[in-house]
C-alpha cells in the first residue's frame, strides 16, 4: 500500500510538470497500470494455480504502477531534470520491494504439479489456516479406514493447506466459486471421477451446496459433517450390472405408467449415484418422473397413496442383487416417515423389473414364459412392507427368511391357534388383554392373524405391557382400561409348537422378566407333546379332545417364577436339572 501511494504521488508529480504537448501520458499510464494488473493476475492464476494466486493479486497492482513509473522515467525525450528523475527511483523501489519475496521461492517442478496444487513448504506462512483441520483429517482417516492420499479438500481458503496435512486438493480450479460455466462443471466432474479420492471434504459448511451437483456428477454423495464446518462426501460406485439392468428396464417401460400429476421417485443417492450423477437417466420423462434424494412432506391422495406438495405420487426406487442378476422396482408409498427405510410401501400397483424367473414372488399368478430372456417389467400385487425389509423379500421371498409383511403366517402356528379357539383354550381370557411379545410371528401378509382370530372373544391383543398398568388384585395386573393382562408365548418342543398362557403376576424390566404363577399358567398343543407336570415330583394330567389337542396346567404348584424360567421348563422339563428350584 505504501509503494502504491508513493508511486501514485510520483506519477502525479511527473504529470504535473509535463507540457500539454506531451499530453496523453495519463491515459497511457492508466492503461499500462490496469492492463498489467489484469494480465498479471490472470497469468498468475493459471500458471501457479492455487499456489500463489492470492499473494500475487495483492502484489501486481503495486508492480504495475511501479512499472508505469519506470516507463515514464526511461522514456526518451522527457524534459526532466536529473533531480526530478532521481525522485522517481525511491517510490519505485518501495513499490517493487514486495516482489523480491518471489525471488527465493521454490516453484513446483512441472505444470501438472501446479495444477494439482503440490506447493512448496515456503508458501504455507502466506495461506489462511483452517481451525481444526488437522483433527478432522485424522478423524476422516479413522472413520473411513483410508489413507490421507485418498482424502481431498475443496475450499476457497484451505486449498494450499492440503500439502501441510498430507491430503489432496480436489479442485481443478482456484476455488469453488471459480466454477461458473457448464464446461468448467464438466471438467471438474471428470476430474472427480478420474481421481483416486474416496472422500472429499468441502469447507466451510454452507459453501457445499453450489458444488453438490458437480460432486454428484463425479459420483460423490453427502455422508456427514465433521466439526468444525467440514462437509464429507464419499464416493459411490454403482455396479455395472445394476446400471445395465436399470437402463434396460427404463427402455422396456419401467417408468411409463405414472399418476396423473406425475411421480416423485425417492431414492438413496448412495445406491443410485454413478458416473455423471443420479440414475436412472430419464430422458424425455422429466415432467412425469422427478428424482428426489430426501423424503418430502406428503399427504394422503389417490386411494391410500401419499403425494407431495405438488400432487406427485410418492414412490421408492429399490434394487436387490440376486443369484441371477439384479431386480429393480418402484413401489408406491402408503405410510410416511422421516427417513427412507421407515417408509411403508405397497406391492399393489408397484412395478418390478428383472429376469422373468425372479418375478414370480411379485405376481405369482403370471406364468413365466421360458423363451423370455433379458429384463422384463411386471406389475405387482400384494401387501404392505417397510422399505427396510423390501430388499430381503425381493431376494429370499418366503422360502428362507419369513417376511411378516408379505408372507403368510406359519401353517403350524395358525393351526395351533385355531385349534385353541375351537377347544376353548382362550375362553378364560375373554374380555381381557393378551400381551404377545413377538407380534411379527402372528402377522399374516401384514395383517394381525391372532387379533382377527380372537375378535369374537373381545380379547385385545397388545405388543407389550401398556403404560400405566397397575396391580388389580392378588397376583394380577391390569391396564388403564381395567382389562386384566395375560401373556401368550409359543414354545418349541421336539414334537411341535405349544401355546403357553399365563396371567401377569408382576412386572420386570422386560417381558422375559415378567412374573407369572406356575399354578395359573396353562399349556396347549398336541396331547403327546405336552410336558408332564413333574414340578415338585408330581405328574399331573390334563384335558384331551378327540382330535388329539390337549391342555395342561400344574395347579398344585403354587409358586411364582419369571416367564423365561417357566418357558425353559416347558421346553426341556426337569431332565438333568435335579435340584433346580422348579424341579425335584
Amino acid at each position: 500500500l505504501t509503494g502504491f501511494v508513493l508511486a501514485a504521488a510520483a506519477g502525479a508529480h511527473s504529470l504535473g510538470i509535463s507540457s500539454d504537448e506531451e499530453g496523453g501520458r495519463l491515459d497511457r499510464i492508466a492503461a499500462v497500470s490496469v492492463g498489467a494488473s489484469l494480465y498479471g493476475i490472470g497469468v498468475a492464476s493459471y500458471y501457479v494455480s492455487r499456489s500463489y494466486a492470492n499473494l500475487l493479486i495483492i502484489l501486481f497492482p503495486a508492480f504495475a504502477l511501479a512499472a508505469s513509473g519506470l516507463c515514464s522515467l526511461l522514456r526518451p525525450g522527457l524534459r526532466e531534470t536529473r533531480p526530478e528523475r532521481l525522485t522517481l527511483i525511491a517510490p519505485m523501489a518501495v513499490a517493487l520491494l514486495p516482489l523480491t519475496f518471489l525471488l527465493h521461492q521454490s516453484m513446483p517442478g512441472d505444470e501438472l504439479a501446479r495444477i494439482r496444487g503440490d506447493v512448496p513448504e515456503s508458501v504455507f506462512p502466506f495461506t489462511t489456516d483452517a481451525a481444526g483441520m488437522g483433527e478432522v483429517v485424522e478423524s476422516v482417516v479413522d472413520v473411513y479406514g483410508i489413507t490421507r492420499s485418498e482424502v481431498g479438500i475443496a475450499s476457497s481458503v484451505s486449498m494450499p493447506l492440503a500439502g501441510r496435512y498430507g491430503i489432496v486438493p480436489a479442485l481443478a480450479y482456484n476455488a469453488m466459486d471459480a466454477i461458473v460455466t457448464v464446461p468448467q462443471a464438466r471438467r471438474q466432474c471428470e476430474s472427480f471421477w478420474r481421481s483416486d479420492l474416496k472422500v472429499v471434504l468441502v469447507h466451510p459448511q454452507g459453501m457445499h451446496e453450489p458444488l453438490e451437483p458437480v460432486l454428484g456428477c463425479g459420483s460423490f454423495v453427502f455422508d456427514r459433517v465433521f466439526d468444525p464446518a467440514f462437509v464429507a462426501y464419499t464416493r459411490s460406485l454403482m455396479p455395472d450390472g445394476l446400471i445395465a439392468t436399470i437402463e434396460e428396464a427404463t427402455t422396456n417401460g419401467l417408468f411409463e405408467e405414472t399418476a396423473a400429476n406425475g411421480v416423485a421417485l425417492i431414492l438413496d443417492p448412495r445406491e443410485w449415484t454413478g458416473r455423471g450423477g443420479l440414475y436412472p437417466r430419464l430422458e424425455g420423462l422429466h415432467e412425469e418422473v422427478k428424482l428426489v434424494s430426501e423424503v418430502p412432506q406428503s399427504s394422503i391422495c389417490l386411494e391410500r397413496r401419499r403425494c407431495d406438495s405438488e400432487g406427485r405420487a410418492l414412490e421408492v426406487l429399490v434394487s436387490a442383487e440376486t443369484g441371477g442378476g439384479w431386480l429393480v422396482g418402484r413401489f408406491p408409498v402408503v405410510e410416511s416417515a422421516s427417513n427412507l427405510n421407515e417408509l411403508v410401501v405397497t406391492l399393489d400397483g408397484a412395478w418390478l423389473a428383472g429376469s422373468p424367473e425372479r418375478l414370480t414372488s411379485c405376481a405369482p399368478v403370471v406364468d413365466v414364459e421360458p423363451e423370455t430372456v433379458g429384463v422384463v417389467v411386471r406389475e405387482c400385487v400384494g401387501g404392505d412392507i417397510a422399505v427396510a425389509f423390501l430388499a430381503d423379500w425381493l431376494v429370499e421371498g418366503c422360502s428362507k427368511s419369513r417376511n411378516p409383511w408379505l408372507c403368510p403366517i406359519d401353517r403350524e402356528l395358525a393351526e395351533l391357534a385355531t385349534a385353541g379357539v375351537d377347544t376353548r383354550f382362550f375362553d378364560p381370557i375373554a374380555g381381557q388383554a393378551l400381551v404377545v411379545p413377538n407380534v411379527d410371528q402372528w402377522r399374516d401378509k401384514g395383517g394381525h392373524f391372532l387379533g382377527v382370530l380372537l375378535a369374537d372373544l373381545d380379547i385385545e391383543v397388545l405388543e407389550g405391557i401398556p403404560l400405566g398398568a397397575e396391580s388389580c388384585g392378588v397376583a394380577a395386573w391390569c391396564g388403564t382400561d381395567g382389562r386384566r393382562l395375560f401373556l401368550l408365548h409359543t414354545a418349541k418342543r421336539e414334537s411341535g409348537l405349544l401355546l403357553v398362557a399365563a396371567p401377569v403376576a408382576g412386572l420386570g424390566e422386560n417381558l422375559d422378566q415378567a412374573v407369572v404363577m406356575v399354578n395359573t399358567s396353562r399349556m396347549f398343543g398336541r396331547s403327546n407333546n405336552l410336558p408332564t407336570c413333574d414340578i415338585g415330583g408330581e405328574v399331573l394330567g390334563g384335558t384331551r379332545d378327540e382330535a388329539g389337542w390337549g391342555e395342561r396346567a400344574c395347579h398344585s404348584v403354587v409358586t411364582p417364577t419369571q416367564v423365561s424360567g417357566l418357558l425353559s421348563w416347558v421346553v426341556d422339563g426337569c431332565e438333568g436339572r435335579s435340584g433346580w428350584w422348579l424341579c425335584p
